[in-house]
């Protein structure tokens, strides 16, 4: 074998279960660590020192970053030699160039109301620049960003989706017809936060407190691009404020929310209608991922359980609270 490509917690199963495989990596020459912070943010860190504690301390190293967040730090001190040397492509003053081309707003809404408010903002988007607008929102999770989709479409409105469970052929198509066009709106998950570019975008939503300050940067950047102007806005629960404080030193400014009239009503109508086996799977998808951030937000086990319930009633649109399986129960330690 000449290359190999792997997650880190595929990969540590492989050296741990796989006879033959840690001497073979003794002849390992070439370690490249692509979108290191992302693998960090994927709970990864114990996996990468593993691997590397397996490997050769003689060879060649490179670790591709988009941001240097503190934990990277310790993992670049075991993985690169002393003297190594750091190649910055992109600038000190890009970020600074960013936060001065794009307007930055916030604003906090009911856990109830996420949906009307992703809804909201997309219709004012397209009221705003009826000729030119371009929206990308971020969505937390591939399964929010699929139902959110579905929603949006049976509010009527055009929309793309772009995440993990679109096929990569579909994913080309639809960055292409994105990149070129106007007048869309593509909901995505984190896969269009770096390593693309996609002119001319207006408006950029954040669904959902961000994982880290680097994350709501890097999505923000894909407006605002090439000297052009652009908006940002990031769209909390009321659970969700505590961000906020990440975010002191930005030119970032409260935005009065929506009112809901009659909209909030055919929104979570709308979202009645999606699937049942998509709801039930985003349900999940959103336990999974509040679990690993309930305690910032002070929420006690019960907290979570009434405020996912909440959540699937009401943003979910579901009539009765989803079953989970007993295995996911357990995982997630919810029994």
């Amino acid at each position: 074998v000449d290359l190999m490509i792997a997650t880190p917690g595929r990969l540590l199963e492989h050296i741990e279960g796989t006879n033959g495989l840690p001497d073979r990596l003794l002849g390992l020459e070439t370690l490249i660590l692509d979108e290191v912070d992302q693998l960090l943010d994927g709970g990864f860190q114990r996996a990468i020192e593993s691997i590397i504690a397996q490997l050769p301390k003689k060879r060649h190293t490179l670790c591709f970053s988009a941001t240097v967040p503190d934990k990277l730090l310790k993992v670049l001190g075991m993985a690169l030699q002393e003297g190594h040397v750091v190649v910055d492509c992109v600038g000190k003053n890009q970020e600074v160039d960013t936060h001065a081309s794009v307007e930055q707003f916030y604003m906090v809404h009911p856990l109830e109301q996420s949906m009307f408010a992703l809804y909201a903002c997309v219709r004012k988007e397209m009221e705003r620049n009826p000729d030119s607008y371009k929206i990308l929102a971020f969505l937390p999770t591939a399964r929010q960003t699929e139902f959110s989709t579905a929603v949006l479409k049976q509010m009527g409105l055009d929309v793309m989706e772009m995440h993990a469970r679109v096929k990569q052929n579909q994913r080309e198509k639809v960055a292409e017809t994105f990149r070129a066009g106007t007048k869309m709106v593509l909901l995505s998950s984190d896969v269009s936060a770096r390593g693309v570019d996609y002119p001319d975008i207006s408006l950029v939503l954040q669904v959902g407190a961000p994982t880290t300050t680097e994350v709501y940067v890097q999505r923000l950047g894909r407006t605002g691009r090439a000297g052009k102007s652009g908006r940002g806005i990031l769209l909390l629960g009321d659970y969700e404020k505590v961000f906020l404080q990440k975010l002191k030193g930005l030119p970032i400014t409260d935005l009065p929310g929506h009112d809901p009239s009659e909209d909030l009503c055919k929104v979570q109508a709308a979202a009645g209608l999606v699937d049942d086996d998509i709801a039930t799977q985003t349900y999940r998808a959103w336990i999974s991922a509040m679990i690993g951030t309930r305690k910032s937000y002070k929420w006690s086990r019960e907290d979570l359980i009434a405020n996912a319930n909440l959540f699937a009633l009401k943003v979910l649109g579901r009539e009765t609270i989803p079953a989970l399986a007993k295995d996911f129960v357990a995982t997630v330690g919810l029994q």
